[in-house]
């Protein structure tokens, strides 16, 4: 079961993906997020993936950080995408995510928790 849904708060973007769903579901949900508002993410997009059972290749990890990069003026100052996840596997696939990114000059920061997620987006 797909479940997405974003939330701006206090200058950040929150883009929720839970259960299974297809890299082109999450490039939608992305494009939606991003393309489809006049103002950009504030203080940067936080991904909370805590509840996701899809796991992505590594193929169609390059290619959500290449579709992420091309967007990253819109992801706010940090232009940073903080993907918060509990499963090992998925940690380990958004820190894949990440060092994809990185050479596309896109922050992508990865956590185990929300608030922490949300401190490392929007720091005092």
């Amino acid at each position: 079961m797909l479940r997405i849904c974003y939330v701006k708060d206090e200058g950040s973007t929150e883009l929720t993906f839970a259960g299974t769903y297809s890299l082109e579901q999450v490039e939608r949900a992305f494009a939606a997020v991003l393309d489809g508002t006049e103002d950009d993410c504030g203080k940067g997009l936080i991904v909370d993936a805590t509840d996701s059972e899809t796991e992505f290749t590594e193929q169609e990890l390059r290619t959500l950080a290449d579709f992420l990069a091309r967007r990253r003026e819109r992801l706010g100052h940090r232009m940073a995408v903080v993907v918060a996840v509990e499963n090992k596997v998925h940690y380990a696939t958004s820190r894949m995510l990440a060092a994809y990114a990185e050479p596309m000059d896109l922050v992508v920061g990865v956590f185990t928790d929300m608030d922490e997620a949300a401190r490392w987006i929007a720091p005092s």
